[in-house]
This record gives C-alpha cells, sequence and structure tokens, in this order.
C-alpha cells in the first residue's frame, strides 16, 4: 500500500496537480462556518439597536414638538396625550423656574423611552 501511495503522490508531483487534503477542507469549512455564525450574529444585534433608535428619534421629535407647543401658548400645568404609538405627559419642572417637563412613553412590550425635554415658558405668562 505505501508503493502505491508513494507512486501516486510522485506522479501528482510529476504532473504539477496540487491540491487540498480533505483534512484542509473540514477544517476550512468549520472555520467558515464559526465566521458566519459571528455574522450572522451581530445582524440580530444591529437590527435591534437600529429600532430604538428609530423609536427614540420619533420620542425626541414629538417630545420636542409637545414642548414648544405648550412654551409657545404659555400652558403651565400637568397633562397628557395618548397617542397610537404611546403617551406624552408633561408636567412643571420641579425646579421652579417656569420650565416644563416633556416625556413620552411608547407601547412596545419590552421597554419604554423616557425623552424628557425642558422648555422655559415665555416672561409673559411666568
Amino acid at each position: 500500500m505505501r508503493l502505491r501511495h508513494d507512486h501516486f503522490r510522485h506522479a501528482a508531483e510529476t504532473l504539477g496537480w496540487h491540491g487540498f487534503t480533505l483534512v484542509e477542507v473540514l477544517v476550512a469549512l468549520v472555520i467558515l462556518q464559526v465566521g458566519l455564525l459571528g455574522v450572522v450574529g451581530q445582524v440580530g444585534v444591529a437590527h435591534s439597536l437600529l429600532d430604538r433608535a428609530v423609536r427614540l428619534e420619533w420620542a425626541v421629535a414629538v417630545a420636542e414638538s409637545v414642548a414648544d407647543s405648550l412654551s409657545r401658548f404659555g400652558y403651565s400645568g400637568q397633562g397628557s396625550i395618548e397617542l397610537a404609538a404611546g403617551r406624552v405627559s408633561w408636567e412643571p419642572w420641579s425646579g421652579g423656574d417656569g420650565s416644563i417637563l416633556v416625556w413620552v412613553e411608547d407601547n412596545t412590550p419590552h421597554q419604554i423611552l423616557e425623552v424628557a425635554v425642558s422648555r422655559r415658558l415665555p416672561p409673559s405668562s411666568r
């Protein structure tokens, strides 16, 4: 058997054939599989972070809009509004300087986003 193996090796080297052994191919496939599993795992993490960023951007836009409206009209009381995607609430800022605090809670089952925006009321409404 040893003679045959040497005969085939000598013939392959003579003809210029080069290749990979089965063990080398299997090791390469295992390394490729581990790398692909890492990439797939990162896609899930990136998706959840992007979803949170979109919800946070929405919450900040809503909070700033409500705070601007409240300060423009000089409203300094407490209240809330139900939206399809969550709830917007506001109250006077505890510092006593006439500012208002607005926060947004979204309706996701796992997390509540709270965004605080302070807008100082115009001097005429204090």
